[in-house]
């Protein structure tokens, strides 16, 4: 009798040791469990800065492309403004050589 209970009290150290082994690799997988949960909540958020920051870029885009546009108004106006100076110089030449010209008569 005495030897059944001695089996009994290994089968039921064997269980209790088994169980302790499963309690150990439950707080393992629930501390791992934790860890993905914040790296999905990162994710998240790299997710939302990523959309931010691909708004930001369009925008950006958009005001080079009207900035763009602007230097090339400014170049074609600057080139104007020169060709309007150049015949300015010229009419002014014409007008000094007339006024030379009504001066001898």
């Amino acid at each position: 009798m005495e030897k059944r209970y001695e089996e009994d009290y290994q089968a039921l150290r064997d269980e209790l040791d088994v169980s302790n082994e499963k309690i150990t690799q439950l707080s393992k997988n629930e501390a791992l469990i934790d860890v993905y949960k914040r790296k999905i909540e990162s994710m998240a958020q790299l997710k939302s800065d990523l959309k931010d920051y691909q708004e930001r870029c369009h925008t950006l885009q958009e005001e080079n492309q009207l900035l763009e546009k602007d230097r090339e108004n400014n170049k074609n106006m600057k080139d104007y403004i020169n060709h309007l100076d150049e015949a300015l110089q010229q009419e002014k030449s014409k007008c000094d050589s007339v006024e030379k010209e009504l001066r001898r008569m």
